[in-house]
């Protein structure tokens, strides 16, 4: 007879209990690995890729103190490209600057979105310097699949990788997006070997999307403090 008795089991813990987690197809994480490792600013810093920071509190997303790991710049917009509201609107976007969390040590990204549904504005936070994208999403938010079949290859990337958004900051957001988009130079994509400004293309819908919403677009919350912003995009027409 043993004087041990084995102590029951305990339930096994769900680690993503109490997060809203996408059911959306994801891109590959080796691809997202890789995409990570390609920018030497953030190759030099990368964090292994998690769903939440360790450190992390409050809403998901919306505030500083719990920021969406995402794997770089690039997975940034990739993430907020993907995101849409309930009813199927896309996000616009800017980056507004950077901003801090107590207790980690490096910086964060801020960017202010906009659906075009006119149902949802808000700040978004990220931490980009991980190995992969979180699969956790904002309330108020779903996601997009990972396209994996689309024939066009400008469709592709505009709906992966450009979006509805810019890299630096607008004085007049989201009013002055469209002419950003009609001015971004990497949206100039070659297909049957001409050149086309996609940019131009999206900005002409867009512009259609904001004349049916002129009420829509008044910031819903006060403007994010203690952040140090970046330098505003050029809206000058280029030859």
């Amino acid at each position: 007879m043993s004087f041990w008795k084995k102590r029951p089991e305990e339930p096994r813990r769900d680690p993503y209990a109490g997060m809203k987690m996408s059911e959306a197809a994801q891109q590959d994480r080796g691809s997202q690995r890789r995409m990570a490792m390609s920018n030497p600013i953030f190759a030099e810093r990368l964090l292994p890729g998690c769903e939440q920071l360790d450190i992390a509190y409050g809403p998901f997303g919306t505030t500083s103190m719990n920021p969406i790991p995402v794997n770089g710049p690039m997975g940034e917009r990739i993430y907020l490209n993907s995101l849409r509201t309930e009813g199927g609107g896309n996000l616009m976007y800017h980056r507004l600057g950077t901003t801090s969390l107590p207790g980690y040590g490096l910086p964060l990204d801020v960017f202010e979105v906009a659906a075009t549904d006119g149902t949802y504005r808000d700040y978004l936070f990220f931490s980009p310097y991980h190995m992969y994208r979180s699969r956790q999403l904002p309330d108020q938010l779903r996601q997009a699949n990972w396209l994996t079949d689309v024939a066009d290859e400008i469709a592709m990337t505009l709906e992966r990788y450009s979006g509805l958004g810019v890299t630096m900051r607008l004085s007049n957001f989201p009013e002055d997006l469209p002419q950003a988009l009609r001015c971004d130079r990497s949206l100039i994509l070659e297909k049957g070997g001409e050149m086309v400004n996609c940019g131009a293309i999206m900005a002409d819908e867009l512009i259609q999307v904001l004349e049916s919403r002129t009420g829509d677009w008044e910031r819903s919350k006060p403007f994010p403090a203690d952040i140090q912003l970046c330098a505003l995009a050029s809206l000058e027409p280029w030859e």
